[in-house]
């Protein structure tokens, strides 16, 4: 399955973020390195959480 994620860079905050409407995901981190690490990590535990209310 595959998911749309939004990836910005917030000026204001010095920081990029990450949504994804299509799973409950919004993260933020320091480096783009870091937060396409997070997003990997948290959109697998997400989609497993996702996937388990329909059962």
């Amino acid at each position: 399955m595959d998911y749309e994620i939004d990836m910005t860079w917030d000026e204001t905050a010095g920081v990029w973020c990450a949504v994804c409407n299509s799973i409950p995901l919004a993260l933020e981190s320091n480096s783009f390195d870091a937060l396409v690490a997070r997003v990997k990590i948290a959109a697998h535990e997400s989609k497993t959480e996702y996937c388990k209310s329909f059962n």
